[in-house]
């Protein structure tokens, strides 16, 4: 799993797998250990309240109670740390970390420096390319040309992991190009004219990610005058796709979404 999370010191965000779901004496109170990049440290957070999950990509994660508490508990038992959880999901390898556990739970952090916990990327990064900072979106809007004399040839919404897919293709200047819109917020089609796009405009900060196919200086984040199309979302990964498959003939185009 990888979230968003918001850091309440700093009033940002940061972005982190979840390395494990802690149940503290009931299920109502579930606080998520993740690493902040920031200050190079583990952290225990309000699930609830700070976190929203981009992938749900649960490989290598299960939940564990009762009897597979015990160790732990006879840890905690024997170097005088309070025994407080009732349920945890997420990774093995934290479960066993007696020692980083407790003291997580205890402190609410644990730098980098004094655990052996391995801070984990992304398990795509090898497929997809990311654009985290408003830097990584400049250079990608450098290379694919502003997305001048472009169009979008297909469109596809994951409902279930809450993601949209576009290809947009710009043979002329660059090639075709798959992003990928992780955690959609918001989204709106309409239709341009002869289907091409002349110019467009991509934004990246630490809470969202905004694609509109119109240039725009800046943006404040408000969407309810914009007459164009655009997508709203809290990640976004793009990749190159194979420009021997031609796919025109899945243009999907609406007036209004």
């Amino acid at each position: 799993m990888f979230a968003n999370i918001f850091d309440q010191n700093t009033n940002s965000y940061y972005k982190s797998n979840i390395y494990g779901i802690l149940s503290l004496h009931d299920s109502r109170n579930q606080e998520a250990i993740v690493y902040n990049p920031i200050v190079e440290a583990f952290e225990l957070v309000p699930y609830n309240k700070t976190i929203q999950v981009i992938s749900h990509d649960k490989t290598g994660l299960a939940t564990y109670q009762n009897a597979y508490l015990l160790k732990y508990k006879l840890f905690c038992k024997n170097n005088d740390y309070p025994f407080k959880i009732n349920k945890f999901f997420g990774s093995i390898e934290v479960l066993k970390n007696h020692e980083f556990l407790a003291k997580i739970i205890s402190n609410k952090k644990v730098p980098k420096t004094e655990t052996n916990i391995e801070v984990i990327d992304r398990s795509d990064k090898d497929i997809w390319n990311y654009l985290n900072t408003q830097e990584d979106a400049n250079e990608f809007m450098k290379m694919f040309a502003g997305f001048h004399d472009s169009f979008m040839c297909d469109l596809k919404f994951d409902l279930e992991n809450n993601c949209v897919t576009a290809i947009f293709d710009n043979s002329g200047w660059y090639g075709i190009v798959e992003l990928c819109f992780e955690s959609v917020e918001d989204i709106k089609l309409v239709k341009p004219n002869n289907h091409w796009i002349s110019s467009a405009a991509l934004f990246v900060n630490d809470k969202y990610v905004f694609w509109m196919d119109e240039y725009l200086e800046t943006f404040d984040g408000a969407t309810e005058n914009l007459n164009c199309s655009y997508i709203k979302a809290i990640s976004l990964k793009w990749r190159d796709k194979d420009p021997s498959k031609k796919i025109y003939d899945k243009i999907i185009m609406v007036d209004k979404v």
